[in-house]
């Protein structure tokens, strides 16, 4: 009986210590510290431990290090630069009545909104500069459109100067019926009808310059 149980020991320490010996020769970390498994049963050995002592496991994970990790370097956001000159179009039917060149309530407003957009864009490097351009359709003669479309590019030009804007930074250009969206000879039927199919041909152009 004693015999059988003294085989049985020397079974058993055998088998932990092959067990020790086998996970010494696998596991340490990149410092040479000890590293414990997660299974339970198992032991590791560790760099300071003699040779054949074993570590008992330990119920807990252990990431092992093998060397420091280097942050992942995200490229810069690139932003699209701003365009060089901003362009808005106010079209007559939201600023000016037909043959008219006074501005109404709805015009007030978009030329008053444009003017704080100008004002905004203010910089170390100077003020922007502002083109304004009037443009008319073909009803009437060439000298009365051409009136026409700067007395409507004045009435945008005084709007702005009113919210803040320099006068000296405002160039007004008239046009008149020399430039069109839509083709004059697209456009058939009444003088109403016509009328309403050139409406895209009265506009004012508003075009800032940043500095």
């Amino acid at each position: 009986m004693n015999k059988t149980l003294s085989s049985l020991a020397i079974l058993m320490a055998f088998s932990s210590a092959s067990v020790c010996a086998h996970a010494q020769s696998v596991l340490k970390d990149g410092y040479g510290q000890p590293v414990t498994s997660s299974t339970p049963g198992l032991c590791w050995s560790v760099g300071s431990s003699a040779p054949g002592q074993c570590t008992p496991a330990v119920k807990k994970d252990i990431v092992v290090r093998t060397g420091v990790m280097k942050p992942v370097l995200k490229p810069a956001v690139q932003l699209a630069p701003a365009p060089a000159v901003q362009r808005v179009v106010l079209h007559s039917s939201q600023t000016f009545g037909f043959n008219s060149a006074r501005l109404n309530a709805a015009g007030y407003n978009l030329v008053t909104e444009q003017a704080w957009r100008v004002l905004k864009m203010n910089g170390p490097t100077g003020e922007p500069l502002v083109q304004v351009t009037g443009y008319t359709d073909s009803l009437g003669s060439a000298a009365y459109n051409h009136r026409l479309a700067l007395k409507r590019a004045q009435a945008v030009e005084q709007q702005l100067v009113e919210n803040g804007v320099p006068r000296d930074n405002i160039l007004v250009h008239a046009v008149g019926a020399d430039d069109f969206v839509v083709a004059p000879s697209s456009c058939h039927g009444s003088l109403r009808a016509r009328i309403a199919c050139q409406a895209p041909n009265r506009r004012v152009v508003i075009e800032i310059d940043h500095p």
